[in-house]
């Protein structure tokens, strides 16, 4: 499959089990223009651009190396957190950070050992991924009043809006 087929119906799938997941909790999808707008965003952010980075970086990247580089992640969160909403970077997060980043590291490593490590458009593509996680992360604090599955749905709808066509 190319990548674009690949992240289609992930894209597909997920939106058609989120719908019936809200249909049958009886929730509607949102209605202001609001929250439509930073669905669009969100949907951009943590859908469309990180599955079409990913999908198009691992053709050249092996998956271990695509595990470590997608573990800066919580990285990118944490900055923008502290940047833009005002959090505090505590010791504890910071270890948490330093130990889990490096945890990832020992268990994807030894997979990356002594293989090509991909090429560096394919690393900076799946690094882009994870900075887009990391904005999608603070852009879903906006929707904190809306039902997550209805939240996720929408997404997945607008998501598809943009992918599908392609």
């Amino acid at each position: 499959y190319t990548p674009a087929t690949l992240v289609a119906g992930r894209l597909v799938i997920g939106a058609g089990l989120l719908l019936l997941a809200v249909i049958a909790s009886g929730q509607r999808l949102p209605s202001s223009r609001r929250q439509w707008g930073l669905i669009l965003v969100m949907a951009l952010m943590g859908n469309v651009l990180p599955f079409s980075l990913i999908a198009w970086g691992q053709q050249t990247v092996p998956s271990g190396m695509a595990g470590i580089l997608m573990a800066v992640m919580p990285l990118v969160v944490l900055v923008l957190a502290r940047r833009f909403a005002g959090d505090r970077i505590t010791a504890g997060r910071a270890v948490g950070l330093v130990v889990g980043f490096g945890g990832v590291v020992v268990l994807l490593g030894p997979t990356v050992a002594g293989s090509s490590m991909g090429s560096p458009a394919g690393q900076l593509a799946i690094l882009g991924a994870a900075v887009c996680y990391g904005i999608n992360v603070m852009l879903a604090r906006l929707l904190e009043d809306t039902p997550a599955v209805v939240a996720a749905a929408s997404v997945m709808l607008v998501a598809n809006a943009f992918v599908v066509p392609a």
